[in-house]
């Protein structure tokens, strides 16, 4: 068995590829791009999820879906002061593909079942 270097071993590294999600948003259904998260912003999400901050907490959401929905050229496709101006049932469209996207995979899948 040889030794994991994991400076090097690309494969766990947080991907810069865009996963394209169908959302529904006023009744049509449109294409989004969401981008896999490093383990630090999703570790920074849960955290701030759970602030006993107000505002922090409020602003969770909006922070983490400015930086993972993105432009079909990678870019930024919402900030997160737009996302807050959002309606509920979009934004709510958006967590759902960002948590699709940036989902940990069961057990079984790591190979530890």
């Amino acid at each position: 068995m040889s030794e994991l270097d994991l400076n090097t071993a690309g494969a766990f590294a947080s991907d810069d590829d865009l996963h394209a999600r169908e959302v529904s948003l006023g009744g049509e259904k449109h294409v989004v791009y969401v981008r896999r998260l490093p383990a630090m912003e999703l570790r920074r999400f849960y955290e701030e999820s759970q602030s006993t901050e107000l505002e922090v907490r409020l602003n969770a959401g909006f922070r983490i879906v400015s930086k993972s929905i993105r432009k079909e050229s990678g870019g930024p496709h919402v900030t997160a002061d737009a996302a807050k101006k959002l309606k509920a049932g979009p934004m709510r469209e958006l967590m759902r593909v960002f948590l699709d996207v940036n989902k940990l995979p069961d057990e079984e899948e790591l190979g530890n079942g």
